[in-house]
């Protein structure tokens, strides 16, 4: 339904505060693009998202809502799944549908994805992550019009949940000139169309090797990251420890005797202990 209001009535609307399923990182309704290269990390990090949710834990920081999640997995055999997720527990509110890719438009009709994902849609989850976009529809990533088709009809499915593709970072060439903030396969318009987007990249000269950066936000602050280090394809750790550790030295210490403190306590080089140091500045 439309709204007609004056500028006035605008301003004095009263909307209430932002809902989330994890703060600043997962919207309360919308759809949320994590993409990057290959191996970087993109699925043991939505993977810790969705336990998060689903425990009603915090996520390295930042709260979390209590509420069911379906994790649709298109991208990895089961077999791998069930490695990936050996050693990291996920409660029953966490529910699994690994299911072959989506590769004919007869595959797409409404009808048949909604017999593909019944146990999904059946779980009523708060939040669906999907893994990867790719496998999700039997469209060109190219085409403008495929991104709006998409999250259309994933929203039919899922109407009251928060939706998380994972998607691949694009092959680059010689004559690509769009940014790294837009480094995603395909069309513009897989951002253009979501609320929030985050690139996950690493850089392996860093303690915390792995970023994820928020590239697209429509709901508050955009370009902020946070750093993680992820060890045996599933073990997810952040600087927030070291973080906090500076924290407590700087109550205690400055200049040059907060650094050998922070260098003692995190066992870093000089180097490092000043930038742990302006982190937190």
């Amino acid at each position: 339904m439309s709204l007609d209001v004056t500028w006035k009535e605008l301003q004095e609307m009263d909307f209430g505060p932002i809902e989330w399923n994890v703060d600043e990182w997962v919207p309360a309704g919308g759809v949320v693009l994590v993409w990057g290269g290959e191996s970087v990390g993109k699925t043991p990090f939505c993977f810790y998202l969705a336990r998060a949710i689903g425990l009603g834990e915090p996520f390295f920081g930042h709260a979390a809502a209590v509420g069911r999640v379906s994790f649709i997995e298109m991208d990895m055999p089961p077999r791998m799944t069930r490695a990936r997720l050996k050693n990291l527990p996920m409660p029953d509110t966490v529910k699994f549908t690994l299911a072959p890719e989506v590769t004919r438009i007869a595959e797409f009709e409404e009808e048949a994805l909604r017999e593909r994902f019944a146990g999904a849609i059946e779980h009523e989850p708060r939040v669906v992550f999907v893994d990867s976009l790719r496998k999700a529809h039997p469209f060109d990533d190219k085409v403008s019009e495929a991104p709006s088709r998409v999250y259309f009809m994933y929203k039919r499915l899922f109407p009251d949940a928060t939706l998380v593709f994972i998607h691949h970072e694009r092959k680059s060439s010689a004559d690509d000139e769009r940014p790294g903030a837009e480094s995603y396969s395909g069309s513009r318009a897989w951002s253009n169309d979501c609320q929030i987007g985050f690139r996950v990249s690493v850089d392996r000269r860093k303690a915390f090797p792995m970023m994820v950066k928020c590239e697209r936000n429509q709901i508050g602050e955009k370009d902020w990251h946070k750093r993680f280090h992820l060890e045996h394809g599933w073990l997810l750790t952040s600087n927030n420890d070291e973080l906090e550790t500076v924290r407590g030295l700087m109550a205690q210490h400055t200049g040059v005797a907060l650094a050998r403190a922070v260098q003692d306590a995190l066992g870093c080089s000089h180097a490092t202990a000043y930038r742990r140091i302006a982190e937190v500045k």
